[in-house]
């Protein structure tokens, strides 16, 4: 069992760094800045949607990479996400390229395009790591 939660640990990471390297937001600092909500708002969605983690496994990833947290506070961050979409498309795109299921590989190609063009190079590889990941799942 513990191979299994340190998979999600580790797919959670590659998740953050690719929230990190895009939008320069850490979702890990003490911060209460709305642009570092929502995209640790994303974090969590995806986490709890897809990895299918419980809220205590989700906070138990937050306290591993430092940041203090309660289950409520997932779990609140959770509900809220798709408010936060509302008024932030960014994190549609973000989701809809992460793992949100898409009718033709090329629209997956034309989302990773437009959030690539927003952001550094080196995104890429995290990108293509992300992707070789929900193949390898189907």
């Amino acid at each position: 069992m513990g191979n299994i939660i340190e998979n999600k640990f580790e797919y959670a990471s590659e998740i953050a760094k690719l929230i990190k390297k895009s939008t320069g937001v850490d979702v890990f600092e003490n911060s209460r800045k709305q642009e570092i909500i929502e995209y640790r708002s994303l974090l969590i969605y995806v986490l709890r949607e897809i990895e299918k983690m419980t809220l205590f496994s989700i906070r138990d990833f937050f306290k591993q990479n430092g940041k203090s947290y309660d289950h409520s506070t997932v779990h609140h961050s959770w509900k809220n996400f798709e408010m936060y979409s509302n008024y932030n498309s960014n994190l549609l795109d973000y989701y809809n390229l992460l793992i949100k299921d898409s009718n033709t590989p090329n629209s997956r190609k034309f989302l990773a395009k437009n959030i690539i063009d927003k952001s550094e190079s080196s995104l890429a590889d995290t990108i293509i790591y992300m992707y070789n990941k929900s193949q390898n799942e189907n």
